[in-house]
């Protein structure tokens, strides 16, 4: 119940960060409902970033290959259509008051 009452509020959140989720292709259902609201900044923190912008990318249906790339802080920061933001780094060497 709770997991599905955290997706009905993904539809119509302005902003939605997720934490070292790996973004499996068998989790379609949750690719869905990140589609499906085309309003949402995504932000994603994951140490392997390699890993995480390919499935990413698969997920939203978006090139792995047209991101611009950023550092801050010494971490790969890539964006993806003004959206998505990808930050490859580990969840305690970010600052969330500056996401």
């Amino acid at each position: 119940l709770e997991f599905r009452r955290v997706l009905f509020r993904s539809l119509r959140a302005s902003k939605i960060v997720i934490f070292g989720y790996s973004f499996s292709s068998a989790d379609n259902y949750f690719c869905d409902m990140l589609r499906e609201n085309h309003d949402a900044q995504i932000i994603i923190i994951d140490k392997n970033m390699e890993a995480t912008s390919l499935n990413v990318c698969r997920c939203l249906q978006l090139d792995a290959n047209c991101y611009s790339k950023q550092i801050k802080d010494g971490h790969e920061i890539r964006k993806y259509n003004n959206r998505v933001t990808i930050i490859g780094a580990d969840l305690a060497d970010v600052n969330l008051d500056d996401l």
